[in-house]
């Protein structure tokens, strides 16, 4: 799946969330955080000029007992954008929100053991239902 507007979607749904977690994750003070978020902007606004391939390679995998299902992704845009940014070691506090946004939903658990941005061969994002 192949589609250049969705990291400037999810930039624009989650930086508030994103500084928090640069927060949580990094202990960077909301005042760092905030500089950090403002460096990237214009770099942003650039690459997203120029429209470079930014793609999300999933499988969708069933857990076999109907519980749930992973999503077993091989290439990240997030990833491909915050590399050509200079800030792929901000990818972390990123991927974190996977478990907020399951937590908010409130009717699945997240469950993961891989990220490519922490070096893992995929990212390995599983929701598994709340009875």
């Amino acid at each position: 799946m192949r589609y250049t507007g969705m990291p400037l979607g999810m930039w624009v749904l989650f930086v508030g969330s994103f500084k928090k977690q640069l927060s949580v994750v990094y202990g960077y003070n909301s005042k760092t955080a905030k500089v950090i978020i403002d460096k990237a902007k214009p770099k942003y606004k650039r690459i997203i000029e120029g429209l470079p391939p930014y793609s999300w390679n999933m499988e969708y995998l069933p857990y076999p007992d109907g519980s749930g299902y992973e999503a077993r992704f091989t290439s990240c845009g997030i990833c491909t954008l915050m590399r050509e940014l200079g800030l792929f070691e901000l990818v972390p506090a990123m991927c974190r929100l996977d478990y907020s946004m399951s937590e908010a939903s409130g009717v699945s658990e997240f469950v993961r053991e891989y990220t490519l941005a922490s070096g893992g061969p995929y990212c390995d994002c599983g929701y598994k239902k709340k009875y």
